[in-house]
C-alpha cells in the first residue's frame, strides 16, 4: 500500500507501522489500568464496613422443625398425588365401562320403550274392535216442523193501507241518504282509530 505523505512527510515504513499500532495499544491499555485503578480507590472509599456477625440464638432449633414439617407435609401431598395418577391405560378402561354402561342402559330404555308401544297399540286395537261392535246405525229420518203464524193485532188489520205521497217519499229518500252518510262518516273515523 502506498501511503500519500502529507505536506513534508515521508512515507511510513511497514516496521514504523507496526511499531506505530503497538504504541498505540500500550497507550490505550495504560488509560484503561488508570481508569480502573481510580475506580478500585473510589470504591473503596465508599465501600460500607462489614458488619460483625450476629449470634443466632436457639430458633435454629425451632425453624429446623418447622422446616422438617413443613418438608414431611410436601412429601406426603406428594405420595398422595402420586397415588391418585392414573395410567392412560386405567383411563381408557374406565371410559369403556362408562360408555358400556351407558349402552347397556340405552338398550334397556329402548326395550321399556317398546314394550310400552306395543301395551299401548294392542289397548288401542281392543278399544276400536269394541268400538266396532258397539257402533249403532243411526238413520236421520226428516219430519215436517210445523210453521206459526204470526198474530196481527185487529186493530192493525181493520187499518187499509194508504198510498205514501211524493212529498213523504222524497223526505224518506233524503233521510236515509243523511243517515247513509252519518254511518259512513262514523265508520270511517272508527276504522281510523283502529287501525290508523
Amino acid at each position: 500500500m502506498n501511503t500519500v505523505a502529507k505536506a513534508g512527510r515521508r512515507p511510513l515504513t511497514d516496521e514504523e507501522k507496526q511499531r506505530k499500532n503497538e504504541m498505540a495499544k500500550e497507550r490505550r491499555l495504560k488509560n484503561k489500568m488508570e481508569k480502573a485503578q481510580h475506580e478500585l480507590t473510589d470504591l473503596e472509599e465508599t465501600r460500607l464496613p462489614i458488619p460483625e456477625p450476629v449470634e443466632v440464638k436457639d430458633d435454629t432449633d425451632e425453624v429446623a422443625k418447622r422446616k422438617l414439617e413443613i418438608a414431611e407435609k410436601r412429601k406426603k401431598s406428594l405420595e398422595l398425588a402420586r397415588s391418585k395418577i392414573k395410567s392412560r391405560a386405567e383411563i381408557r378402561n374406565e371410559k369403556d365401562e362408562e360408555l358400556n354402561k351407558m349402552r347397556e342402559e340405552n338398550e334397556r330404555i329402548k326395550a321399556e320403550k317398546d314394550l310400552l308401544l306395543k301395551q299401548k297399540e294392542e289397548e288401542i286395537a281392543k278399544v276400536k274392535a269394541e268400538q266396532t261392535k258397539v257402533k249403532k246405525v243411526v238413520r236421520y229420518v226428516p219430519q215436517a216442523v210445523p210453521i206459526k203464524k204470526k198474530k196481527v193485532p185487529e186493530a192493525v188489520q181493520s187499518v187499509p193501507k194508504q198510498e205514501p205521497t211524493l212529498d213523504y217519499l222524497a223526505q224518506q229518500t233524503y233521510a236515509e241518504q243523511l243517515q247513509k252518510k252519518m254511518r259512513d262518516t262514523i265508520m270511517s273515523k272508527i276504522m281510523a282509530d283502529t287501525f290508523g
